[in-house]
């Protein structure tokens, strides 16, 4: 679409000038006075001479030449001007399609950064639910145990305090985690498990005694109603 374009390096400088007075005077130094009077009382045959000389002539000449490509170059920048308008309203297309886009990337990162730290929340919540569980498990299977018979009541009593201990750190934990996803207004997570009860003590409220308040040794204080485990009997 340039390719026709018209530089100004294409365009002539304005020709340089320097009047020839030799030319201009020569045709006076043969006249007499009355022949000098006739230009000085005639001031358009004076013109006339003056438009005879070559120079004027020269400059008559390239002053139409100008004009010329002036013309030519004013006409073909108007042929630009429709190109150049509809590159106008492109471009200005363009930067606006572009800011749109940015808001959209800008829209996109920030709920990629929330899917993301919600699914970090997420990962927390079920590895600590899942050590939550793996630790009530264990003590659970140690109270099993117990039950029977395959353990001694001084190892019981170490070894299920250590656990049930262990898994209320765990759940304690997991409670302020839960808290604080809450506080910091992520999605409510699952509600925490509730403690489970032991096997072998429902298994051993026949034998005498009741279930311990949480908070209390999940064992009897006395000795009475005490479940015998195999091993004794």
């Amino acid at each position: 679409m340039y390719q026709g374009y018209l530089r100004s390096s294409d365009i002539d400088a304005a020709p340089q000038y320097v009047p020839d007075e030799h030319e201009a005077l020569s045709l006076f130094q043969y006249m007499d006075c009355l022949q000098l009077q006739e230009y000085l009382d005639n001031q358009n045959k004076l013109d006339e001479h003056i438009r005879d000389l070559n120079q004027v002539k020269k400059i008559e000449k390239d002053k139409k030449i100008i004009i010329e490509k002036n013309r030519a170059l004013a006409e073909f920048n108007m042929t630009l001007q429709r190109p150049f308008a509809d590159l106008k309203t492109a471009v200005g297309q363009a930067y606006e399609e572009m800011n749109q886009l940015k808001e959209s990337i800008r829209s996109d990162l920030a709920t990629l950064e929330s899917q993301s730290l919600s699914q970090s929340q997420d990962t927390m919540m079920a590895i600590c639910q899942t050590e939550v569980a793996q630790a009530d498990e264990e003590s659970e299977n140690i109270a099993d145990a117990f039950s029977r018979g395959e353990l001694l009541i001084e190892t019981f009593i170490s070894e299920y305090v250590d656990k049930r201990t262990h898994a209320n750190i765990k759940r304690a934990k997991l409670e302020k985690l839960t808290d604080l996803i809450r506080q910091n207004g992520g999605p409510s997570p699952s509600s925490v498990a509730p403690y489970p009860v032991n096997n072998y003590i429902s298994k051993s409220t026949d034998s005498g005694f009741s279930q311990a308040p949480y908070g209390q040794t999940p064992y009897p204080t006395s000795y009475s109603g005490m479940p015998v485990p195999q091993i004794y009997r």
